[in-house]
């Protein structure tokens, strides 16, 4: 919206500087004005010569014309035409006045009051001197007519019928003096009947003054004129005298006028952003339907050209509203975001504030605001899945930090005693006793690789499930029996508790059920110094729920929130790097929730802690 709207601007930037004509831009509330570039240069004057004030235009005025163009004005404000036209002298740097003709179009409020007006001024001097001289001496008629810049035409008003032209007019129209001679002016007239009218009321009144029209050239362009006609004795019969002014170039910076109002508008009205513009008096200038059905949603009241915006808002709001738009007319553009509270829910707005310039002049301030809500959302997630991925950085750096270890400690084991069984001397018992060692370390090694070959299943979703019937008294019993050796070398009870329910048999993965148990109650064993560990199950109609309760050392507030974690238990708990690879309890909750169930935990620190996780009992 802020590209299209500059775009447009640059139009109308472009167009004036392009016309020989002078444009002025008047906005009568705030008496602010705006003189192009080629309008002081009509007087002689550079661009930074002449202020855009009021003033100026009263100050230039010839004494003799100011009472007359006074009264006029304020005609028309209060008796607004289609058109203001006047002619008046203005004072030319050199010291001269030049008789000048000005045209403007005006634009009104809601109230039908005139608010703004803008228009073209054209130096008429020479134009003037021509047709005083040519009443003023009939002897320099015939120089004054070939050297005239304007197109100059005398026809019969009878019959329409081409008399004589001039050198201007064989310029402008594209005709040489013999086509023109003897030919009717309707055959470059685009409307031959208005043309008719007016030499009908030239004949009345002597006289048909400034009076716009197109006509085509010899090659079909169409050409704007500003005509003035008047009936005069040639050769001793009536003609009409016609003086025709090439206004093209001013109607073409005209229209640009009109359509950059109308492209601007239409970038306003299109445009999915707020935007506004006020005036150095914070009144509000231009506002689109997204920004007043925006405030009026948020402040309740609904805005209108000549608004103050600033006062409209709370005190605070406004304050700094103010701030901006004065650094904005000292030339500065901004560029800020506002949060705003709607509803009890954020929302981040990016707010352009531009400066709108006539000429050398800041007039006022144009307002972009864009909603980034979303965007703001996006970033603050962005951020956190930063934070989330240098953690898991982090916790895989700690991860393989620890492997390492659990690596080198059974690798080490095996390596070592199988040196030893090389000695030729050694007992039985000896040799028993460094196979056991063996035995064990590579136990232990073997689980440590079946982990991380199961989690990265996991992560890459090729761990399936096999169903079959499972029968959970067997199951525990089994994990009892397996553990109770562990247990008892550590000094802890074991304790299974089924609640007398027999065989259950349910339709499951045995063999993820028990990779389960053997994880939860292995970390019991080894986070409990003193107690015991129980764990069993209960039944309901839809579910059955397992659990595996401790008496250890429990897990802090700090750690729970990332038990379930990849590599946590690489962490330290209690100021000691435990044991493992830190996968047991995130494989633990990926085969729940493989199994359809979940898992929960209850823990209190030196306490002790309880995993309860459920499954569905499915029938074969």
């Amino acid at each position: 919206a802020t590209k299209a709207l500059e775009e447009s601007e640059e139009r109308y930037r472009l167009a004036t500087a392009a016309s020989e004509s002078g444009i002025w831009d008047w906005w009568t509330e705030s008496n602010t004005v705006f003189y192009s570039d080629q309008w002081k240069a009509l007087l002689g004057y550079q661009a930074h010569e002449l202020k855009n004030e009021f003033s100026t235009w009263e100050n230039l005025l010839h004494p003799d014309d100011k009472e007359q163009m006074f009264s006029a004005v304020q005609d028309f404000l209060q008796s607004p035409k289609d058109f203001f036209v006047e002619e008046f002298r203005m004072k030319h740097k050199n010291g001269n006045y030049c008789w000048i003709h000005n045209k403007a179009a005006a634009v009104f409020d809601e109230n039908d009051k005139v608010q703004r007006m803008f228009g073209v001024h054209t130096d008429i001097t020479e134009e003037k001197k021509t047709i005083n001289q040519l009443y003023k001496s009939k002897e320099d008629y015939k120089q004054l007519f070939e050297q005239a810049h304007d197109a100059i035409l005398i026809f019969n008003p009878e019959d329409e019928v081409i008399l004589d032209a001039n050198k201007g007019a064989c310029e402008e129209y594209g005709y040489t003096y013999e086509e023109f001679i003897g030919s009717s002016i309707t055959k470059f007239s685009k409307n031959p009947k208005i043309g008719r009218h007016r030499i009908e009321q030239t004949l009345i009144d002597g006289v048909f003054s400034n009076f716009e029209t197109i006509q085509y050239h010899k090659d079909g362009t169409e050409l704007y004129f500003e005509i003035n006609a008047s009936l005069i004795n040639y050769k001793g019969n009536p003609a009409i005298l016609s003086i025709n002014r090439n206004i093209t170039e001013r109607k073409r910076a005209e229209q640009a006028l009109i359509d950059s109002e109308a492209n601007l508008m239409s970038v306003l009205e299109s445009s999915q952003d707020s935007i506004w513009s006020v005036d150095r008096e914070f009144r509000i200038l231009t506002v689109n339907t997204r920004f007043k059905n925006e405030f009026y949603y948020k402040i309740g009241i609904e805005l209108k050209q000549g608004d103050c915006i600033t006062n409209l808002v709370s005190p605070e709001i406004g304050a700094k509203w103010k701030k901006r738009y004065e650094r904005v007319f000292s030339g500065e553009s901004v560029v800020e975001i506002d949060r705003y509270e709607i509803d009890q829910k954020l929302y981040y707005f990016e707010v352009t504030i531009n400066p709108i310039v006539n000429g050398q002049f800041i007039s006022g301030a144009s307002i972009v605001s864009k909603d980034i809500t979303e965007r703001e959302k996006t970033k603050q997630l962005l951020l956190l899945a930063k934070d989330q991925a240098e953690e898991n950085n982090r916790l895989k750096s700690s991860f393989l930090a620890n492997m390492s270890h659990e690596i080198r400690t059974p690798m080490n084991g095996i390596m070592g005693f199988a040196d030893l069984l090389k000695e030729e001397d050694l007992s039985e018992k000896e040799k028993s006793l460094y196979i056991n060692v063996i035995e064990r370390s590579g136990g232990k090694m073997l689980r440590l690789i079946n982990n991380i070959i199961d989690i990265s299943r996991i992560e890459s979703g090729q761990m399936s499930i096999e169903l079959g019937e499972v029968n959970v008294h067997e199951l525990l019993s089994f994990q009892y029996s397996f553990f109770l050796p562990e247990a008892e070398r550590n000094g802890l009870e074991l304790k299974l508790d089924t609640s007398n329910n027999g065989d259950v048999i349910i339709w499951s993965d045995a063999t993820k059920i028990a990779d389960i148990f053997t994880n939860l109650i292995k970390n019991a064993i080894k986070y409990t110094k003193d107690g015991g560990i129980s764990f069993g199950y209960t039944l309901n109609n839809k579910e059955i729920q397992f659990y595996v309760k401790d008496t250890g050392i429990g897990i802090s507030k700090a750690k729970q929130k990332q038990i379930f974690e990849r590599f946590a238990q690489a962490e330290k708990i209690e100021d000691k790097v435990t044991e493992g690879a830190g996968l047991g309890l995130a494989i633990v909750k990926a085969y729940v929730k493989l199994l359809g169930g979940a898992i929960d935990f209850k823990s209190r620190q030196n306490m002790g802690t309880e995993f309860i996780f459920s499954i569905p009992i499915k029938l074969k």
